[in-house]
């Protein structure tokens, strides 16, 4: 959508005989060159190593099977859901639409499991936070995915069923303001910290 924003911007303003301002490429080539030069703080070392070191109850070891023989299974969701995750639940639980899907999985990972303690995620996000005061992306063209493992901890067992998704969230919109710079230093763990459970949203 954000993409689709700023071309339709920029086609009206060329079908109407104007013209586009230079730079196009300017936020690309500051996102690579920074990306390249950027070396985590002592903070972000501290926070990631942290991550590194939680294991993960659900998925203790890593999963020997290759990618292509894991189990695929879709499902398209209701409309009513899709407002639940987007409108409703974010207004009930003060949370984010992907803080709401982390506690569904965590709930779900649970059920299945049947054990507690914590599940490290994968998490994905869009990656449009500025890298520094001198970056712009707002007028990016594309996908700026950044990716990061965040460690959740998963709700008591013993919790009512309709308490569960709640409880769950709660832990969730900790964790996710604890990673420092938009996760942007997540190489730091790069093979140390494997995510159980991805989540792109």
């Amino acid at each position: 959508g954000v993409s689709w924003r700023i071309l339709i911007d920029e086609l009206s303003q060329l079908l109407a005989g104007g013209s586009l301002p230079d730079g196009a490429e300017s936020v690309w080539r500051h996102r690579a060159l920074a990306l390249a030069e950027r070396r985590p703080d002592s903070e972000e070392e501290r926070h990631w190593r942290g991550v590194a070191e939680r294991s993960c109850a659900v998925f203790p070891d890593p999963i020997p099977a290759p990618a292509a023989a894991a189990l695929r299974r879709w499902r398209e969701a209701p409309s009513r859901v899709a407002t639940a995750v987007l409108d409703r639940l974010p207004l009930a639980l003060d949370a984010r639409p992907d803080e709401i899907l982390i506690g569904a999985l965590a709930v779900a990972l649970q059920d299945w499991s049947q054990v507690e303690g914590t599940v490290l995620v994968e998490w994905e996000t869009h990656g449009r936070e500025p890298l520094d005061d001198a970056e712009d992306p707002t007028e990016g063209i594309g996908w700026f995915t950044t990716e990061f493992p965040v460690a959740v901890d998963l709700p008591a067992r013993d919790i009512a069923a309709s308490e569960r998704l709640a409880w769950a969230v709660r832990p969730v919109r900790h964790a996710r303001p604890e990673v420092p710079h938009h996760g942007y230093g997540a190489a730091a763990v790069a093979g140390r910290a494997v995510p159980g459970a991805p989540l792109t949203y």
